[in-house]
């Protein structure tokens, strides 16, 4: 299937249901906006401090959560199954400790790339005398990028049920995915511009064009489905 394709399919999808994942979407946001004004009243009044450090795991936590509950909507929708808004809350109601360690592991890998980036890429400007204040935002950037790439189908493997084990998801993942990083980073950046237009309107864009986008996602991981599914037959 081909990006084009993903998208229009997408956006039909997202024309039965919209209601509901615009709904999930703006509890996101606000709750997206409420511990993003936690995290600048702690910075505030405690710069580079302990609480500062827990704040922050804790509201990568808890957005990690919500957007993987999204995620579970999005599912339910390509299924033709019934989206409802409490899904957001996926995560509290069902036993998803396996999804939770996936979202843990993914924080680490992603601090550790984030350090090794900005130590190695903060040499050069260092050794010449330069202080390169935007290289820890980079260095995180790329880190969140690499990371998110290489764990793609993990989370729809073990929210779909595929998979039990996050180690085993992981692993069938990483094969699924084999050939088809650039098109997964190509999708991706092809709603750059949709979501740059989004932004203009008070960024109340960014509802319709998020769920859109995460169906999309959705969309990829079962075509990755169907070619896995293609070359299982094949090798029979």
């Amino acid at each position: 299937m081909g990006l084009k394709e993903i998208r229009r399919f997408s956006k039909e999808k997202l024309k039965e249901n919209w209601k509901v994942l615009v709904v999930i979407q703006t509890i996101i946001f606000f709750i997206g906006v409420g511990l993003s004004a936690w995290l600048a009243g702690t910075t505030m009044l405690f710069p580079g401090s302990i609480l500062q450090i827990m704040v922050e795991l804790i509201m990568y936590g808890l957005m990690a959560v919500f957007i993987t509950g999204s995620a579970a909507a999005c599912l339910k929708v390509l299924k033709g199954e019934e989206a409802k808004v409490e899904q957001v809350f996926y995560l509290f109601r069902n036993k998803t400790k396996q999804v939770l360690w996936l979202i843990f592991r993914k924080f680490i890998i992603t601090l550790l790339i984030a350090f090794l980036i900005n130590f190695f890429g903060g040499i050069i400007p260092y050794a010449i005398g330069l202080d390169d204040p935007y290289m820890p935002a980079i260095s995180s950037f790329l880190a969140s990028v690499i990371v998110e790439l290489r764990y793609f189908p993990a989370l729809y493997l073990l929210l779909e049920g595929e998979e039990e084990i996050s180690r085993k998801a992981i692993w069938r993942g990483n094969d699924m995915m084999h050939k088809n990083y650039i098109r997964l980073l190509g999708l991706c950046l092809s709603f750059l511009p949709w979501m740059l237009l989004a932004l203009i309107p008070c960024g109340l864009g960014l509802l319709i064009v998020t769920p859109w986008y995460q169906i999309s996602l959705a969309v990829f991981y079962t075509d990755l489905k169907r070619q896995e599914k293609s070359k299982i037959e094949k090798g029979h």
